[in-house]
C-alpha cells in the first residue's frame, strides 16, 4: 500500500509534539494496523514553522501535487489540526480525497474515513464548513452595521442629484483616513423632486415619463427619463428624509435600523446598506428586512410621508401601468 504521512508544527519549541515525533507515531500506527503489508511505500511531508491558518505551506502544497500524480491509499497525520484549523479548508481537503478514493486517518482523534464513522465525521466537517460560511456572513453584516452608523457613502455610481466627494479626517490614532460622502447637485435634485410630485399626482410611472417629456425635463445627459430610471429614482431611499414616518415604514418591515426615533432628522437623508449581495454579479435586490437603515451625511429631499406613499402605490401596482383616462 501507498501511504503519505503529513506533519506540521507552527514554531520550533519544546512544547507539543515535534514533527519527528508525529512522523514516528504515524509510522508505528501503520505498522500496527497493516502488519501484513510487506510492500509499504511511505512518503513523508514535513512543514516546520508554518501555522494552520491556511493551506499555503510548501510541503502540504507538494503533497497535493503528488496526490494528482500518484494518489496514495491513505494519508495519515497525528492530529486533525495538523491539516488545517479552518473547517472550510479541511472540508474541501476531505472532499478532494473522497473524489480520489483516498482514505484519511488522524491517529489522535481516531478519524478514519475508510470506516463508516470516519465518513460520518467527514459530513460533520461539511456541516462545520457551512457554519463557518454563515459566521463569516454574520461578521460581514456586523462590519456593515458599524459602517452604517457613520452614514457614509460606500462608493459606486452616485444616484441622480448627488455627486461623490472624498473627505479626509483624523482618526483617534492620529492617522488621516479618507471616506466618501454624497453632495447635492441642486439642479438635478430639483428634477427628482418634480418626478415625485408628478408621480404622486398621476400615480403612473409611464404617465410620469410622458409628462416629463412634454415639459422638456431631461436627464443630465440630455435624454428623456425612461420608465426604468424613473422607478429607480422613486424607490431609492437615499432621497427620503430620515424622519419618523420613514423610520416607522422600515420598522414595520423589520429592517435593521441604526438610529432611534429621537435621532430622526428633518434635513438629512437615509443611507441604506446591504440592499444587494455585492459579492455576486447582477444579484437581485434583497428583501427590505435585510436592509440596514441609517441616517446619511447628505441632504434628504422627500419627506417620509410622501416617500412611503410612493412605495405603497408602486407595490400595489408592480408594473405601474398607465391608468385609463376617463372619457367625457
Amino acid at each position: 500500500m501507498n501511504f503519505f504521512i503529513y506533519s506540521r508544527k507552527s514554531v520550533y519549541t519544546g512544547k507539543g509534539e515535534s514533527t519527528e515525533n508525529q512522523i514516528e507515531m504515524c509510522r508505528k500506527y501503520i505498522n500496527a494496523k497493516f502488519p501484513d503489508d510487506m510492500k509499504q511505500r511511505i512518503t513523508i511531508y514535513e512543514d516546520e514553522g508554518f501555522s494552520a491558518k491556511d493551506m499555503n505551506r510548501p510541503q502540504f502544497t507538494k503533497m497535493l501535487k503528488d496526490i494528482k500524480k500518484n494518489p496514495p491509499d491513505f494519508i495519515i497525520c497525528y492530529r486533525l489540526d495538523r491539516i488545517s484549523r479552518s473547517v472550510s479548508d479541511f472540508s474541501s481537503f476531505i472532499e478532494m480525497l473522497n473524489k480520489n478514493n483516498i482514505s484519511f486517518i488522524c491517529i489522535k482523534e481516531e478519524f478514519d474515513t475508510s470506516r463508516p464513522m470516519g465518513k460520518a465525521m467527514m459530513y460533520i466537517a461539511s456541516v462545520f464548513s457551512q457554519l463557518e460560511r454563515e459566521t463569516t456572513a454574520e461578521r460581514v453584516k456586523d462590519n456593515m452595521l458599524m459602517l452604517a452608523r457613520t452614514g457614509r457613502w460606500l462608493g459606486g455610481t452616485p444616484p441622480t442629484g448627488y455627486r461623490s466627494e472624498k473627505v479626509q479626517e483624523s482618526s483617534h490614532d492620529g492617522k488621516i483616513r479618507t471616506h466618501c460622502r454624497l453632495v447635492s447637485v441642486r439642479e438635478e435634485l430639483s428634477k427628482v423632486k418634480e418626478i415625485y410630485r408628478i408621480f404622486l399626482s398621476c400615480k403612473s410611472i409611464k404617465d410620469t415619463g410622458e409628462i416629463l417629456k412634454i415639459r422638456g425635463i431631461m436627464s443630465k445627459n440630455g435624454n428623456t427619463f425612461s420608465s426604468v430610471v424613473i422607478k429607480q429614482i422613486l424607490t431609492n431611499p437615499v432621497y427620503c428624509i430620515a424622519d419618523t414616518s420613514a423610520r416607522r415604514y422600515f420598522d414595520e418591515r423589520n429592517s435593521n435600523i441604526c438610529f432611534d426615533e429621537k435621532d430622526c432628522s428633518p434635513l438629512l437623508g437615509l443611507a441604506v446598506y446591504n440592499k444587494r449581495d455585492y459579492t455576486r454579479k447582477n444579484a437581485p435586490k434583497r428583501s427590505e428586512k435585510d436592509w440596514i437603515i441609517a441616517i446619511g451625511e447628505h441632504d434628504g429631499i422627500i419627506n417620509g410621508k410622501d416617500w412611503t406613499a410612493v412605495q405603497k402605490i408602486i407595490s400595489s401596482s408592480p408594473c405601474s401601468r398607465s391608468r385609463k383616462r376617463s372619457q367625457g
